[in-house]
């Protein structure tokens, strides 16, 4: 399994990378960490970040790749996994405080839209990976939706439920 993690620098990207670091210890997955700079010439916060994230990785035996870059996040990640091939990406995400039909971001909505690989979009606080849900309708994309999360599951002992919606 090959794992995208991306982040910021902000407080939220390193949730989802220590979530992700998980997932890649339970699955002995390959991992590049992703940090993308907005700001240029404000490096130091994300790239502190990246330094933790890589030396927690390397705690749990997993060598991560580092990449850095510059500019919009959306447009980075697109241009990552159009590049490389990924198994799942692992991004960040504050949940929006309104009641509507989309609880996330632009940006993060704009991202599962546009790649092709997953995206694990972890918003609030996630200690463990314990439990998976699959909800369905028999799409096309199902069967590959069931293998990446048996293998997940089966790394992280997490238990799984398909929801098949007819």
């Amino acid at each position: 399994m090959k794992l995208l993690l991306c982040s910021d620098g902000s407080e939220q990207a390193e949730r989802a990378v220590r979530f992700g670091a998980s997932i890649a210890a339970g699955c002995r997955a390959e991992v590049t960490l992703f940090g993308i700079i907005e700001q240029p010439g404000n490096s130091g916060p994300l790239l502190e970040s990246l330094k933790r994230a890589q030396a927690a990785l390397a705690d749990k035996k997993i060598n991560a790749e580092l990449i850095t870059k510059a500019g919009d996040p959306v447009e980075e990640i697109i241009k990552r996994t159009s590049e490389v091939p990924y198994d799942l990406v692992v991004i960040g995400a504050v949940r929006k405080r309104i009641r509507a039909a989309f609880w996330m971001s632009s940006k993060t909505y704009k991202i599962i839209k546009e790649i092709r690989p997953p995206v694990l979009s972890v918003a609030g606080q996630v200690a463990a990976l314990k439990r998976i849900l699959i909800c369905s309708a028999g799409g096309r994309y199902i069967d590959a939706a069931v293998a990446l999360t048996g293998e997940i599951a089966r790394g992280t002992g997490a238990t799984t439920t398909l929801l098949h919606v007819t």
